[in-house]
């Protein structure tokens, strides 16, 4: 089962018929094209699905910069490694604009879609991946 970054590119690349890699910084075409798309890959199957085993529920943290107009309260900065939000808690009119997100009440909870680590990734991923 492949467990690392370089697991997975190795094993993709082995179903395409090219030779695995020694390491992610080894200067070869299939380095350089598998390292540039993987983090980018893997980003766009998170998102596709509510995947169990990359959700998590975050506090986030209220902005000190105050809302634009008074249609919003409150200003926060959404988790970085945040691809999807699935659902927010209590249930209020929100509005993500970039990598802030307006509310109209104080500290909302979220339950969303990140990117987790190497081996939670492989573990729900076929053998023969």
């Amino acid at each position: 089962m492949a467990s690392s970054k370089l697991s997975l590119i190795n094993n993709a690349l082995i179903l395409i018929g090219d030779r695995p890699l020694t390491s992610l910084t080894d200067g070869t075409r299939a380095q350089i094209v598998a390292t540039n798309l993987y983090d980018n890959v893997v980003e766009n199957e998170l998102s596709k699905h509510r995947w169990g085993f990359a959700r998590k529920k975050a506090e986030i943290s209220k902005d000190v910069a105050a809302p634009v107009g008074n249609e919003w309260q409150t200003t926060y900065t959404l988790p970085a490694d945040m691809i999807t939000l699935i659902k927010l808690e209590p249930n209020i009119p929100y509005q993500i604009l970039a990598t802030r997100f307006t509310a109209t009440t104080a500290e909302p909870c979220m339950p969303n879609t990140f990117t987790g680590p190497q081996r939670r990734l492989a573990s729900i991923l076929p053998a023969r991946w």
